[in-house]
């Protein structure tokens, strides 16, 4: 039995990113597909050294052949991609954002008074509002995952966020 929702605290080398990784493979070995994202970009070796040389076996892959049972990628890409394929959609169909465009044409970098938060997000947000069906139809379920587990999860909280995860 999986809880819906966890958050694990504590100070830098005390094992969160163990907890979480054995978390992902636990979950992993009852056939589900996960997403594991982080804040900082070098991150990723890190995590993927873990799961390639595992403290536990776990299934390395489940559902269609090929498909990853742990998928690893840092946040900003992620958006990012995301984002990437709602333009491709929007070409294709021709629709326009909400602010009048096909295309992205331009990097979305974090505000200066805003450096915690992701202005990928704000801009998905922003996107969801102008048109749902649309973002939703474009991504299609390109990002249906059974768990979501988030390391360093400190770099994103917001009062906003903050307020969610304690409700």
């Amino acid at each position: 039995q999986f809880s819906n929702r966890m958050r694990i605290s504590g100070v830098a080398g005390s094992g969160k990113t163990f907890c979480l990784t054995h978390r992902a493979m636990n979950y992993a070995n009852n056939d589900k597909q996960v997403l594991f994202t982080y804040y900082t970009s070098s991150f990723k070796s890190y995590i993927n050294g873990i799961l390639k040389r595992p403290p536990i076996p776990y299934k390395r892959r489940v559902g269609v052949h090929g498909d990853p049972s742990i998928k690893v990628e840092n946040l900003h890409k992620l958006l990012y991609d995301m984002l990437k394929i709602y333009y491709q959609h929007l070409n294709d169909t021709d629709n326009i954002d909400d602010e009048g465009k096909k295309w992205l044409g331009r990097k979305f970098v974090p505000e200066k008074k805003r450096p915690n938060e992701v202005s990928y997000a704000r801009k998905i947000i922003r996107l969801l509002d102008y048109n749902e069906k649309l973002f939703f139809d474009a991504i299609e379920d390109q990002y249906s995952y059974d768990a979501i587990l988030v390391d360093e999860g400190q770099n994103f909280i917001t009062p906003k966020i903050e307020e969610v995860l304690t409700e």
